[in-house]
């Protein structure tokens, strides 16, 4: 069976002690369930191939008084690449366990935040209401305000009227005035013949 890492037939090379960068993608609810199952295969496949180790050892210790060098070699190779699985064994049970945190931590926040819009929504709904109805109000202050100007028109207009009846108006005062200038001017005169009529009669009625 397959395994991360060397297996017991390379055991002597150089790579034998890494261990893989695994970088966790726990941006989403989704990546992270994601890199759980990948952590579990992966941690699975480990434990599997020391049990298979294991079995490979007690046929090396069996054969180990016929061929004592050779089977010594081989040994080391197996423990060397048992060594290395059991760091990656390691390895991947720490990040499941922390994929495993980050999980739940994520669920708690995701239900927290399913909480929390449920909030939003019931407000955002009071929120279009209101909106509707100051929608209404400005509809009826709009008309109200045409009605406004409408008659604001109508003020100016007869203002206007009012102005040019004035002008007129201050028109025939001043030609009354004028008009009572000539009377009274008249009047002196008609005042002034009267007086010269008497003198001339009086001057008729003297004796000569």
């Amino acid at each position: 069976m397959s395994a991360p890492g060397n297996s017991a037939s390379d055991g002597n090379n150089e790579n034998n002690g890494s261990i893989p960068h695994v970088n966790l993608q726990n941006t989403s609810l989704d990546t992270l369930n994601m890199d759980m199952v990948r952590f579990e295969q992966s941690y699975q496949q480990v434990r599997a191939f020391a049990a298979a180790l294991d079995s490979r050892l007690a046929l090396v210790f069996d054969k180990f008084n016929t061929h004592p060098r050779v089977v010594y070699q081989k040994l080391l190779g197996i423990v060397k690449g048992y060594h290395n699985h059991a760091k990656h064994a390691k390895f991947y049970s720490a990040e499941l366990e922390l994929a495993t945190e980050n999980y739940q931590y994520l669920s708690q926040d995701y239900r927290e935040n399913k909480q929390e819009l449920g909030v939003v929504k019931k407000e955002l709904v009071i929120v279009k209401k209101e909106f509707s109805v100051m929608k209404k109000e400005l509809s009826v202050t709009q008309k109200e305000l045409g009605v406004a100007q409408k008659e604001l028109g109508a003020v100016k207009m007869e203002h206007q009227g009012v102005k040019a009846k004035n002008v007129v108006l201050e028109a025939r005062v001043d030609a009354l005035e004028r008009a009572r200038n000539k009377m009274e001017i008249m009047d002196a005169k008609l005042e002034l013949v009267g007086e010269l009529r008497e003198e001339n009669k009086t001057l008729r009625d003297m004796p000569t």
